[in-house]
């Protein structure tokens, strides 16, 4: 997920993760979450992997 404006928390695995613009964040496999800690953008991108 490619944070494009703000602040963002992602939440999983027992983890979190915060993003600022230009940050890239490896969404876990897991149950996770995402929270905006102001006012933001985010884009997020799927590639699947494998045959």
């Amino acid at each position: 997920m490619h944070v494009l404006l703000g602040r963002v928390r992602l939440n999983g695995d027992g983890h979190s993760w915060e993003g600022s613009p230009g940050d890239l964040l490896i969404i876990p496999p897991a149950r996770h979450s995402l929270e905006a800690l102001e006012d933001s953008a985010v884009l997020l991108t799927v590639a699947k992997t494998g045959t």
